[in-house]
Formats: C-alpha cells, sequence, structure tokens
C-alpha cells in the first residue's frame, strides 16, 4: 500500500462524494462491491472511518467511463432522442 503524500493526501470518504457529486450510499456501494478501493484507519464501536487513495480513486473513475454501445451519438441526433430541436446551419436561414 502507498502512503499518501502531502501533494496527494489520501481522501474520506465524505470528501470522495463531494468530489464527483454523488451520494454516500452510490461511494459505499462501490466500496463493497469491491470496484473502489478504501482502507480501513479506525474501528469504532459505531462507526468504521475509511480513506481513499488518490490513485486507486484514478482506476476508479477510469473505469466508470461510460461507453455507449449500440447507437452513435449521430444516430440519437437524426431521430432527435436528445429531446428538442436540433438546430443547424441550413436551418438557420
Amino acid at each position: 500500500m502507498k502512503l499518501p503524500t502531502r501533494e496527494e493526501p489520501a481522501l474520506t470518504v465524505g470528501e470522495v462524494c463531494k468530489a464527483l457529486g454523488l451520494g454516500r450510499k452510490i461511494i459505499d456501494n462501490a466500496i463493497n462491491s469491491g470496484r473502489l478501493k478504501a482502507y480501513c484507519v479506525s474501528r469504532g464501536k459505531r462507526k468504521r472511518k475509511f480513506i481513499v487513495l488518490p490513485e486507486d480513486l484514478r482506476a476508479f473513475l477510469k473505469s466508470c467511463q461510460y461507453t455507449p454501445s449500440g447507437r452513435s451519438l449521430g444516430q440519437i441526433e437524426k431521430t432527435g432522442a436528445l429531446g428538442g430541436d436540433l438546430i443547424t446551419s441550413t436551418s438557420m436561414n
């Protein structure tokens, strides 16, 4: 395990939630499923405290990159599935 440095300190689960704009339940599920690696730093009576290393967070985010399957963006725009009318340069005349 690589120890946190001053340049890249470890993040608490709350800080990860805030940085990603996600709820605590989503991050907890990712930790429990093993997709996001977290380290337990205290074992309190009621609550355990976890930290996430920046390199583990980067690996998690890389694994979560969305790649559309099936239809390409061009096909979605043609069908109007994005909602609203698309303005093209020819329709502005």
